[in-house]
């Protein structure tokens, strides 16, 4: 819903407006440096104080305008009125609040991001073991979702139309994930099970050492990669064999593979230039080096 300086509501009649119709959505009262107030409102009336489903909402906290604050409490510690800010920051710009966020003796913790439809946009929380961040299109689909448990592991999906393009995975991640430890409320494909169901990008990018041989093998029970036809390998922990699964089992344009272990080093090569062979017009590299 939509998210607004108060100053845009009309009353007329004990019931609130926003551009000539019944306002449904959250309203900032500003009294810079000050937000004094956050209210509620459904159909023109006055439901109460704004409660966030993420950040505190203690009627004490301190909370202000984010512009009002030195320093952005990621690469530098937040200061306000000369001292380090604990509370919540708006950032409020042309009638819109785009973000909210809380802060504790001036570093960021929760964030939230929001399109101008109020809609979330992005969502990172995090508490003393990990962090856990989503960032949605405007169609409200997931784009991004990254997981960091703090010297475990931690892991990157990014999917475009609602298919999985690129994993970026440090870690032992489907063995050491605790599920009831998950901040957001997000359907995350943290077991061999899950990824095996999720649809496959045409190009798909595997970067990490804990992209192992089962974790790729979960992946090709989606048709065999069948609509795949651009990867990109680099620095994982794959086998020999699983990397030419992956070959044999794709209809390629363009396969690039990073891979320093002893085993792929030897054979590898010429595994490729067969592919080559049977696929002149495939763009294949290994360890930047051209397949020709």
């Amino acid at each position: 819903m939509l998210r607004i300086d108060a100053e845009l509501l009309i009353e007329k009649d004990e019931l609130y407006y926003y551009q000539d119709a019944l306002f449904t959505g959250i309203a900032f009262f500003l009294n810079i440096p000050m937000i004094e107030k956050v209210n509620e409102y459904s159909q023109g009336k006055f439901i109460g104080p704004y409660i966030s489903k993420w950040l505190d909402n203690d009627k004490s906290i301190l909370r202000v305008e984010v512009e009002e604050l030195d320093g952005d409490g990621e690469h530098q510690q937040a200061f306000f009125e000369g001292k380090p800010f604990s509370g919540i920051s708006y950032y409020i710009d042309e009638g819109f609040c785009h973000q909210e966020a809380d802060y504790k003796n001036g570093w960021v913790g929760q964030e939230i991001d929001f399109y101008r439809s109020g809609d979330v946009g992005s969502m990172r929380l995090m508490n003393e073991v990990l962090s856990e961040e989503v960032r949605f299109n405007n169609k409200g689909y997931i784009e991004e979702y990254k997981l960091n448990k703090f010297n475990v592991f931690n892991v990157k999906f990014l999917y475009t139309e609602q298919a999985l393009r690129s994993v970026r995975l440090n870690g032992d991640f489907i063995n050491l994930v605790n599920k009831d430890e998950y901040l957001l409320n997000i359907d995350v494909p943290d077991t061999l099970e899950k990824i095996k169901k999720i649809k496959i990008h045409s190009t798909l990018n595997l970067f990490g050492s804990g992209i192992s041989d089962e974790f790729v093998e979960a992946i090709m029970r989606n048709d065999g990669l069948k609509e795949t036809n651009e990867i990109f390998i680099s620095d994982t922990s794959l086998s020999l064999s699983t990397s030419i699964i992956v070959i044999n089992q794709t209809h390629l344009v363009r396969l690039w593979i990073d891979n320093k272990n002893t085993d792929v080093l030897l054979e590898l090569p010429s595994v490729l230039q067969k592919l080559k062979v049977e696929n002149p017009q495939c763009d294949i590299r290994f360890n930047d080096e051209k397949i020709i």
